[in-house]
């Protein structure tokens, strides 16, 4: 008796449904920088309404042989830090250390910058990082908390247009609301807005941390050690894991197998 399942999908599938090359289609999937947002969106389109399923086995004997090839030259990547570099805590210098060394394995260049405390050199420093052609940012381990929002802002409308999100997760319910004013939409609406403790914004789609059991299970843990007499600092610690819930709220819709999308809930309701 033949098999009458249909063929797998496969990548020059996708490729030719997008209208770009195999090699344009493996990079636009795995959201290489190099593609544009455009063409990237197109790709990732072409392989959801195609169904395509990457291969396991043969993606990871392609990333077998990306790994085996000296990596070419990418971008710059800067490092800032309020440690002086030669006088940095020994933690910080292993973390930056640590960084540098995987950034030139990937084919990066590295800058380590201090971050400035005036707001005249903050200004040059950023014309700077322009200049360079900087693409990426790690905020090392600081000395002390600095506000950076004026020193490296962001361009979120921009980016916004430019990749298209479906959704956002972000830290509350001020934030969503300040990039849903910035962006131009509703919430509810057509993106979705989630937040990363749904106990500071009840209203909106987010992660419930169980607080209570977290404080539940340290109670516990403490009582545990209380009753068979041990004191001090453990010479092992242990690490006790909450896992959190997902709650569902009108802030992130629920999307059918059709990718229609439908309300999650109806717990706010959208102003007119």
């Amino acid at each position: 008796m033949s098999d009458s399942s249909p063929p797998p999908v496969t990548l020059a599938d996708v490729a030719r449904k997008a209208g770009v090359s195999t090699a344009t289609a493996s990079m636009a999937l795995r959201k290489q920088r190099r593609i544009s947002p455009a063409t990237r969106h197109r790709v990732q389109r072409a392989a959801k309404e195609l169904g395509y399923v990457p291969n396991p086995n043969l993606t990871r004997l392609m990333a077998h042989l990306r790994l085996r090839r000296k990596p070419a030259f990418r971008s710059v990547i800067a490092g800032l830090t309020t440690e002086r570099e030669g006088a940095a805590r020994l933690y910080a210098h292993e973390v930056v250390a640590a960084a540098r060394k995987r950034a030139h394995e990937l084919g990066y260049g590295f800058h380590l910058l201090q971050i400035p405390t005036s707001a005249t050199t903050r200004r040059v420093q950023e014309r700077e990082l322009r200049h360079r052609g900087i693409e990426g940012v790690i905020i090392f381990p600081l000395s002390a908390p600095q506000d950076l929002r004026e020193l490296y802002p962001t361009d979120v409308a921009g980016w916004f247009a430019r990749e298209r999100p479906d959704a956002l997760i972000v830290s509350g319910k001020i934030v969503c609301e300040r990039i849903a004013r910035t962006v131009g939409v509703g919430i509810p609406g057509p993106i979705g807005f989630a937040v990363t403790n749904c106990h500071e914004s009840p209203d909106y789609a987010g992660i419930d941390e169980m607080p209570e059991a977290i404080g539940t299970a340290a109670m516990e843990l403490l009582h545990a050690k209380l009753q068979i007499g041990e004191k001090g600092v453990p010479e092992m610690a242990t690490v006790t894991m909450i896992n959190g819930a997902w709650k569902r709220r009108a802030t992130v819709r629920r999307q059918t197998a059709s990718g229609q999308q439908v309300a999650a809930d109806q717990t706010i309701k959208s102003e007119k």
